[in-house]
């Protein structure tokens, strides 16, 4: 309630009680009663207010009878309580908004989670293959044309149904959703086989397909081992935070 509104208020209330309360013959003597009470009142305690206007549970405005009239006070306090709550909305409305979330991890882990519980896989298997193919770079393009976070071939990219591969991968989303698709894919052409399936996905089905033994491929070996150890560090995470 604003100050105008309670200066209203109190009028209206000390118009109202002006009429029921004092007689015609009283207005006349207004003046004599205030001069003979003017002195009494100097030896006199405060009287408690005649009426309190409360509004959130603070005194916002005092009614008061003061010689034989009403005269509407505002206590020190009021006026400094909403001082002090201008101040601090002023102060509310100085501060920043949210920060957006730069954490590359949380930022796709959403999208991570999605796409691994619609293709039956880990999402921390995702997470570990992200972080070796790009570093959560969606930008990323290796000199051969693999694209965005999971480093999709354009090749890969038409036949998981991308008109436009190397536009359509950029996007995150869609690109995490064909690198689990294709990832669940490889698993199940190679039974389960999890490294065979990572090494599949690195150096192409085929290579992997005519010669299943990984040491042929250095590279490809340390890919394997460095995803399979970023998912075995996480299930690791995951347990002790389930334990402890």
């Amino acid at each position: 309630m604003k100050r105008k509104s309670w200066r209203n208020t109190a009028r209206l209330f000390l118009a109202s009680l002006i009429l029921l309360v004092l007689p015609p013959t009283t207005w006349a003597q207004t003046g004599k009663v205030k001069a003979k009470t003017k002195t009494a009142n100097k030896h006199r305690a405060s009287a408690p207010p005649a009426m309190q206007i409360i509004e959130n549970g603070i005194v916002v405005a005092e009614i008061n009878l003061h010689g034989g009239e009403l005269v509407l006070s505002y206590p020190a306090s009021t006026v400094a309580q909403t001082t002090k709550a201008a101040k601090t909305t002023k102060t509310a409305r100085r501060q920043p908004p949210s920060q957006a979330i730069h954490d590359p991890v949380q930022l796709y882990d959403p999208v991570i989670r999605e796409a691994a519980w619609r293709y039956g896989m880990d999402p921390d298997l995702l997470h570990a293959v992200i972080k070796v193919e790009s570093n959560y770079n969606p930008h990323a393009v290796s000199p051969k044309g693999a694209t965005g976070l999971m480093q999709i071939m354009p090749a890969t990219g038409v036949e998981l149904g991308f008109a436009n591969p190397r536009r359509d991968l950029l996007i995150p989303a869609n690109n995490i959703d064909a690198g689990a698709r294709y990832l669940a894919w490889l698993k199940d052409q190679f039974d389960g086989d999890l490294s065979l399936a990572l090494a599949a996905y690195n150096a192409g089905i085929g290579a992997v397909t005519r010669n299943q033994a990984l040491s042929n491929y250095p590279e490809t070996s340390k890919y394997v081992r460095s995803v399979l150890d970023l998912y075995r560090q996480a299930e690791l995470t995951a347990l002790l935070r389930a334990r402890y």
